[in-house]
């Protein structure tokens, strides 16, 4: 903690330290109330999205375990007091940026509360984490807190010879907000999103009362068309929403719920607008031998989605080598990680970002074998392969660096990050691709940066980003109208408008961004559900649908 917090037991005490911050120490809860002239805490105010401009809280709460939580969430509803979930700030929807009310930032949710956890100190930050590895029903599961970093579970799992397949690309995200979210990235092509990946999770609900969901309890609907569990004495019958889900492999926008669902799933993806985690349980698979990185140059756009549609048929009819992660970054990118590594070819269109995890010394070479011959196939004749984790990781950084350095120039120029975060069926990939070049190219006659424009993503599951970077009033408002009509473009097409990112606080055209893709319909099903779990709508409100005035 900062130098300027001090740690008292069973008090409540204001103590004043400067004329613009007031620290509140209750029962070991940190809280900062916030000023006008608060630069300190401005972080917990918004996310990476740099979309939410003006917003507020009166307070910031610590809480580092969940009866902190519960303590919280209950003097908050006796209030009449609104709730916003901090996690990381990685997000690009606003999703953490509150509007009044207080914020629970989960920073200093590290360890869990259990009699058996054990310490883990990450070695690059020197933040020790309480956690808990064990097996039960054949499955190897990891108990960790909210505020546990991605890089840090992966770090700590790869220490056990285990493997948290999920991979969202930004690793300094809370495993708290990819749950909230649904987080995905690279590695969903072969192990799918965090969803897949969440065995059980101990919640707060609105009325402090806590509840813990796992998916290895015996559960069948009691109430037809509804999630049903109990907390505490009250049972709650979730309506089951009837949306018609678009027929994609990544979709976020709004809850995703079926008859098969289980009630994990309501708190899974709804960007926190129904309860606060403080413990998630995460399954884990065994670490492969070896995972091995290949960037495969394209000379044209052409060849890299020859080598793309053939990864997707790979999946889709189970043939070796199946691999983890399937992405693409455009020339501009390539530009943009070549001011990290100069080795990096610059006459090239595209680099297809290819990650194999191999079990043994013959499926490493079965595999190199394999992709060798389909790159011959494709005339693609510059390949770099990592085979050493420490390569790897060098892959992943030059992958890393450029949504880094898209979010540092939205920030740079002060317009919102325009990032599209829609997919597509599979059938249609290669039409939506060209029909994203062509927006790219309308935007660049507007701009004097060939920079201004990158085609990145999750291309293996048909969901790629296109990022636009205005640095004017007038590409800023053509930023917006091109995102409107990628997204309509997407829902014609039976995409999502949604995949990764959540929907947050996005709005479009004024209206909230479900409505782009259900209608009216969207709003009235999370409505229903929020009267059930939420009435008051104290959790992060704004989020997902708007507060019924």
């Amino acid at each position: 903690m900062p130098g300027s917090f001090f740690i008292l037991r069973n008090v409540d005490l204001k103590i004043s330290l400067t004329r613009n911050i007031l620290i509140i120490l209750t029962n070991q809860i940190f809280v900062v109330q916030f000023s006008e002239d608060l630069e300190k805490y401005r972080q917990y105010l918004n996310d990476e999205s740099n979309i939410a401009q003006g917003t507020q809280a009166q307070r910031v709460w610590f809480p580092s375990n969940h009866d902190e939580i519960v303590e919280v969430v209950k003097l908050a509803a006796s209030t009449g007091t609104v709730i916003t979930t901090s996690g990381g700030g990685t997000g690009i929807s606003g999703g953490r940026a509150p509007v009044g009310g207080w914020v629970i930032a989960t920073d200093r949710m590290t360890a869990i509360d259990h009699p058996h956890r054990e310490m883990w100190t990450d070695n690059e930050t020197g933040i020790e984490y309480g956690v808990r590895f064990f097996s039960e029903g054949g499955k190897d599961l990891v108990r960790v807190p909210v505020g546990m970093p991605l890089k840090s579970i992966l770090n700590c799992c790869r220490e056990k010879g285990l493997l948290y397949p999920p991979d969202p690309t930004e690793r300094s995200s809370y495993i708290g907000g990819n749950m909230a979210t649904n987080a995905s990235g690279a590695r969903s092509f072969k192990f799918g999103a965090t969803r897949n990946w969440v065995e059980s999770a101990h919640l707060v609900l609105a009325d402090g009362t806590a509840v813990e969901l796992n998916r290895s309890d015996e559960y069948q609907q009691p109430v037809p068309g509804a999630l049903s569990f109990t907390a505490g004495a009250k049972e709650y019958n979730v309506p089951l929403p009837d949306l018609e889900l678009p027929n994609v492999t990544k979709h976020v926008a709004g809850p995703v719920l079926t008859q098969k669902s289980h009630p994990l799933d309501i708190f899974i993806g709804t960007n926190g607008i129904f309860g606060v985690a403080s413990e998630i349980t995460l399954r884990l698979l065994p670490l492969p031998t070896k995972i091995i990185s290949m960037f495969a140059y394209c000379t044209s756009n052409d060849q890299a989605y020859q080598l793309i549609t053939r990864s997707q048929r790979h999946r889709s009819e189970n043939l070796r080598p199946m691999p983890m992660s399937v992405e693409l970054l455009d020339a501009s990118a390539i530009e943009v990680m070549r001011q990290k590594d100069q080795r990096l070819g610059d006459h090239f269109q595209a680099v297809i970002l290819l990650e194999q995890d191999v079990y043994s010394d013959e499926e490493e070479e079965e595999a190199l074998e394999v992709w060798s011959e389909i790159f011959e196939e494709y005339g693609i004749d510059e390949i770099s392969v990592a085979l050493s984790h420490k390569e790897n990781e060098h892959h992943k950084f030059l992958r890393h660096w450029v949504p880094e350095y898209l979010i540092a120039n939205a920030k740079k120029y002060g317009y919102p990050l325009v990032v599209s975060d829609t997919s597509v069926p599979q059938e249609r990939f290669i039409e939506f691709m060209e029909y994203l070049e062509n927006v790219a190219d309308e935007f660049l006659r507007e701009s004097n940066d060939d920079l201004s424009t990158m085609l990145l993503g999750h291309v293996g599951d048909s969901h790629p980003h296109l990022a636009l970077i205005p640095t004017n009033d007038t590409q800023a408002a053509l930023s917006q109208r091109l995102l409107l009509e990628i997204i309509d473009k997407t829902v014609e097409m039976g995409g999502s408008i949604a995949s990764e990112h959540g929907l947050g606080k996005k709005m479009f055209d004024g209206q909230p961004a479900i409505m782009r893709q259900y209608g009216q319909h969207g709003l009235d099903v999370v409505h229903a559900m929020k009267q059930v779990l939420d009435p008051d709508y104290m959790f992060c409100p704004g989020n997902v649908v708007p507060v019924p005035s």
